[in-house]
């Protein structure tokens, strides 16, 4: 609620107009149904479990990349791939940003490590198909690729919150 009062103070508005506004917001969230609340705590697990689904889902989409290329294009590939599944994580967190914190810390710190694990083991699987079919790839560096896939998953959101906190910043400096 602060850092609503606080933007609205950068838009100009005066302090009796913010403290109605964050009044009435109060008050609407107390007024919330019991089933209106169970709605948002479901909306924000079925959001959860699909960003962990997601991430698995990626992570065999990667498995005939990871097969078939090497190199600066397998990473190129892995990077781009998972950076547009980072804007999606993302625009999932921002989405929910309201919610507890609790939430929010499995959300931001889960979903990745369970990330880093899917890709780290998928890519020791793809090293086995490798072997089995006698492929000429060779073979990956399991931490390797879920270290270069973990890092361009969390560019998207790295990037929107330090932008968040230089806006803050900026607007904290101009009052």
């Amino acid at each position: 609620m602060e850092e609503l009062k606080q933007k609205l103070a950068a838009k100009g508005w005066s302090q009796r107009d913010i403290e109605k506004t964050a009044t009435i917001l109060q008050q609407a969230h107390k007024k919330k149904t019991n089933w209106t609340l169970l709605l948002d705590e479901l909306l924000i697990w079925l959001s959860i479990i699909t960003a962990i689904t997601g991430n698995f889902v990626l992570s065999v989409v990667l498995v005939p990349f990871l097969i078939i290329m090497s190199g600066t294009m397998l990473y190129a590939t892995i990077i781009i791939i998972a950076a547009a599944f980072g804007v999606l994580f993302t625009l999932l967190l921002r989405a929910v940003e309201r919610i507890e914190i609790k939430k929010r810390i499995l959300t931001g710190i889960v979903i990745p490590v369970i990330g880093l694990i899917n890709m780290y083991i998928i890519a020791r699987l793809s090293n086995q198909l490798i072997t089995q079919l006698q492929l000429k790839t060779t073979e990956h560096n399991p931490a390797l690729v879920s270290m270069v896939y973990i890092f361009a998953f969390l560019i998207p959101y790295l990037v929107t919150y330090y932008l968040q906190e230089f806006t803050k910043q900026k607007q904290q400096l101009t009052l």
